[in-house]
């Protein structure tokens, strides 16, 4: 994992503690590809070493009703199958994040956002990383156990013609909606970055 991915991540899960509170931000901690934690200044959530060419990224954290914290990440780099059918890690703490259990992944998932809405856990992302990849959003209604799949516009794929990416940004609720604007679709004129026209959903 090079140093300027890491920080990032690093940078990432502090922004989680504006909401969540410094111990859980520490909690996800993204160390360098060694299997020795013993100077890690935190708990260890996930690892992916350097030889399976697979990194993490994207993490996303949140509270459960029950105080239990909830955690994913996704899986990038040439050893991943971030391309076609991305992969989101999620993990469970029941101890405030000194321990974490590792749940069913979600694929596909990418790019990976938590959130609460009306006693229901849901995960909105992008499929997988690439110009025509696409917008979902999943539910579960018994907290990451299962995960509906979306497979058109009438069960989770929002703007299932156009090509979006997104990151794990934040879903914020104002005046008895969701709103969420870490997304774009890539439709603009072509070249990377100048295709990218973000909008607020």
């Amino acid at each position: 994992m090079k140093w300027s991915r890491r920080k990032f991540l690093e940078a990432s899960a502090l922004a989680g503690s504006w909401a969540y509170g410094e111990s859980l931000a520490r909690a996800f901690h993204f160390p360098a590809p060694q299997q020795d934690f013993s100077r890690v200044p935190g708990v260890v959530v996930s690892h992916s070493p350097a030889s399976t060419r697979i990194y993490l990224s994207s993490p996303s954290l949140i509270i459960l009703p029950d105080g239990k914290y909830l955690a994913t990440c996704d899986e990038f780099g040439p050893g991943s199958s971030e391309h076609t059918s991305g992969i989101t890690r999620v993990f469970v703490s029941a101890d405030r994040g000194k321990t974490w259990n590792r749940l069913s992944n979600v694929q596909p998932a990418f790019w990976s956002t938590l959130f609460i809405h009306e006693k229901a856990l849901y995960l909105m992302g992008t499929t997988h990383s690439g110009e025509d990849s696409r917008l979902f959003i999943r539910r579960s209604s018994d907290w990451a156990q299962t995960w509906t799949n979306p497979s058109g516009r009438e069960d989770g794929l929002l703007r299932p013609g156009v090509p979006v990416e997104t990151n794990a940004g934040n879903i914020t609720m104002c005046k008895g909606r969701l709103w969420f604007g870490s997304v774009f679709d890539t439709l603009g004129p072509h070249g990377w970055g100048t295709s990218f026209r973000f909008f607020v959903m």
